[in-house]
């Protein structure tokens, strides 16, 4: 018992000590366009204000691409892009009446980076590698894996030549050219089953969204994109970009303070 309050007690001191919150602004940097894959970081969440920690964290990532601009998309930004740029398309209405911010991230990332090109990165995620070390100048993308396996196995035998064929691809972590078809068919195949998700109830929520807009849905679109194009232009990455992505930055738990994760809802619907 007496253990359990003071680690309470040591996480309500280390929580203080993560206020006041650092503003991140954009940081634009002019750079020569010799890569097909753009060199602009896109990152989004509810709001550009972060624990001290956090935000250092970001610093450090932006400090390891001097040669990146890097543009954080808060919640009125972020909606503002998607009704200025896809109110014509079906995959605004699933934004729209999504009622849950990883959604919202997941459906912003795909279609920012079929626009412009470029990376995406989880506002908690990074890599300690430059980010132009992924890849050549003629790749037209990157793909990478999750350590967790997949719940289908790859239904043909071409994909048994990738590094990792019965894992997730991870999507935490992007980097496309500007108007990827593979982002497109993403796009538009998240719109079609966006009918099974409508005002249902899911006891187990967060699983849902995986499945309907996260690494379950983007590891169909891909298999089937590889499989369709044998000879695509992507560079394959070993599991978690070789393992120089950082899944979690130091001090990112603090955002959930602010703004609460999903991850404890249950019984309930995603999407209206």
């Amino acid at each position: 018992m007496h253990k359990n309050i003071f680690y309470k007690v040591k996480k309500n001191i280390r929580k203080l000590t993560e206020f006041p919150l650092v503003k991140i602004e954009d940081r634009i940097v002019i750079n020569s366009k010799d890569s097909l894959i753009p060199n602009n970081v896109y990152q989004t969440w509810e709001t550009r204000y972060l624990g001290k920690t956090h935000a250092k964290s970001l610093i450090d990532f932006r400090n390891t691409n001097p040669s990146m601009s890097f543009y954080l998309y808060d919640k009125d930004k972020r909606d503002n892009y998607l009704k200025k740029n896809w109110s014509g398309h079906p995959i605004y209405s699933v934004y729209s009446n999504s009622l849950f911010g990883p959604m919202k991230a997941d459906i912003f990332r795909y279609c920012i980076l079929y626009d412009l090109g470029g990376y995406y990165f989880d506002i908690a995620k990074s890599c300690i590698l430059p980010l132009n070390q992924l890849h050549n100048k003629n790749h037209k993308g990157v793909i990478t894996y999750e350590d967790t396996e997949c719940f289908y196995p790859p239904m043909d035998a071409k994909l048994f030549r990738l590094k990792r064929p019965f894992n997730h691809f991870l999507q935490w972590g992007l980097a496309f050219s500007k108007q990827h078809v593979f982002l497109k068919n993403l796009i538009n195949e998240i719109s079609d089953n966006y009918r099974f998700y409508k005002n249902i109830n899911f006891d187990n929520p967060k699983l849902a969204i995986l499945n309907f807009t996260g690494p379950g849905i983007y590891t169909k679109v891909m298999r089937k994109f590889l499989s369709d194009n044998p000879d695509h232009s992507f560079n394959e990455l070993d599991v978690k970009f070789n393992n120089y992505g950082v899944f979690k930055l130091k001090g990112s738990s603090i955002r959930h303070y602010i703004v609460p994760s999903y991850s404890y809802k249950f019984n309930c619907k995603i999407c209206t």
